[in-house]
């Protein structure tokens, strides 16, 4: 067109995938021409779709990016918050870039491998609390290809053993590098709560962004509770826990979970108890029967309910040829049968085995009948008319009686 020898540059575009995406191109002052367009793309990183419990993906180079000192040797200690449905962490991604400031301005450097500690903290009113776990990792971070305004963006992968088991708290991340002259700078999130906290070495700081961080681990299913979840428990005291293993909805299978107990102890602030639950395949049998009057018609509508006393039950209803039929675990039960205007009959002892079909049948007798309103009427009134008969008998006798005299 009328600007030859120029080359326009779109840069740092975000996109996501399974979208589709239109490039415009307009000519100068109205002009066209051939155009070529050259169109690269680089994979941002950040947390994987499988197995993060917690995501804050770190900021491009397009966003509002920034990174925050947290190391040792500059005086400097970043806190973000985390908070997951329930499971154990056993492994952080986090990204930053390795910089030194001499006062005068920052400068790129190199700390690989790079000795870090992380911390986890529980929550104490919206900031960093007690600490829970302290981890020393020595890492060799990857280069991820993005570069921001010359410093090299790297991805930090820490695994944690033992694993945590904390549903909601803080984590500090924290170079220790002593006199390197290289310190560690955590990357900033755009997702997140929009606040976190650093340490100066004397006053705890509010900062307006988050820190990019995943939390990876396994998720701990609703299978396994327990009651209470806190509580003080004096010197030389104790304090029962019920655990519940709930097998509702689980296939067959070995599960794996952990009861993580957190406390002020010093020396043991925080400790797993693995917890193994084996699913295995239900024994189960049937129950059915017929249900008739002392005449052997079918009584349809009639209710069947069965219970083995220990948590196992299953009821059912007849049909209009009398016949029902339930499904239940194996084991020994107490039948009931009971229909409307009939007497209960209570059956027990009756033994379910697995793969098997039980006949339990019954036969009801009829309550005895309640009059009705007009019935009770007619009652009553034959009895006056019965009484009212006795007397005009016995006066009749005696007035004979009298003449007779």
């Amino acid at each position: 067109d009328t600007c030859p020898g120029y080359v326009s540059e779109l840069y740092d575009v975000g996109m996501f995938a399974g979208n589709t995406y239109y490039i415009v191109v307009d000519g100068y002052g109205g002009d066209y021409g051939s155009y070529v367009i050259d169109v690269s793309g680089v994979s941002l990183p950040g947390c994987p779709p499988e197995g993060s419990l917690y995501s804050l993906n770190p900021s491009s180079t397009g966003d509002d990016w920034t990174f925050a000192t947290s190391d040792f040797e500059a005086g400097y200690r970043v806190y973000e918050s985390f908070a997951i449905a329930s499971g154990s962490i056993s492994e952080i991604r986090f990204w930053g870039i390795d910089a030194y400031n001499d006062g005068f301005g920052w400068y790129e450097c190199d700390d690989v491998p790079i000795d870090l500690q992380i911390k986890f903290y529980q929550d104490n009113g919206g900031m960093p609390g007690a600490e829970v776990q302290t981890y020393n990792a020595t890492v060799t971070p990857s280069n991820t290809g993005q570069s921001f305004s010359g410093f090299v963006q790297k991805e930090y992968i820490v695994a944690l053993s033992p694993s945590i088991s904390l549903a909601s708290g803080w984590i500090s991340i924290e170079g220790m590098g002593n006199t390197d002259n290289c310190w560690f700078l955590w990357q900033n999130s755009m997702q997140g709560d929009g606040f976190a906290y650093q340490w100066d070495g004397s006053i705890m700081n509010l900062v307006d962004y988050d820190l990019s961080m995943c939390l990876l681990g396994t998720t701990q299913d609703p299978w396994l509770s327990i009651n209470p979840d806190a509580g003080t428990i004096p010197g030389g005291g104790d304090l029962p826990i019920t655990v519940t293993m709930d097998a509702a909805d689980l296939i067959t299978g070995n599960y794996n979970g952990n009861i993580n107990i957190i406390s002020n102890d010093p020396d043991e602030p925080s400790v797993d108890v693995p917890v193994t639950f084996n699913v295995g395949t239900v024994q189960t049998g049937v129950l059915q029967g017929t249900v008739t009057d002392i005449d052997t018609n079918p009584i349809s509508g009639a209710n069947i309910y069965a219970d083995d006393g220990g948590g196992n039950s299953g009821s059912a209803a007849t049909n209009s040829s009398g016949f029902y039929t339930m499904d239940l675990i194996a084991g020994t039960y107490t039948v009931t049968f009971s229909a409307s205007g009939y007497i209960d009959i209570v059956v027990p002892g009756v033994v379910i085995t697995d793969g098997g079909t039980t006949v339990q049948d019954a036969v009801m007798v009829q309550t005895a009948p309640v009059p009705t309103l007009s019935e009770w009427g007619m009652i009553l009134l034959s009895l006056m008319l019965l009484v009212m008969g006795t007397i005009a008998v016995v006066r009749r006798r005696n007035t004979m009686m009298a003449g007779a005299n």
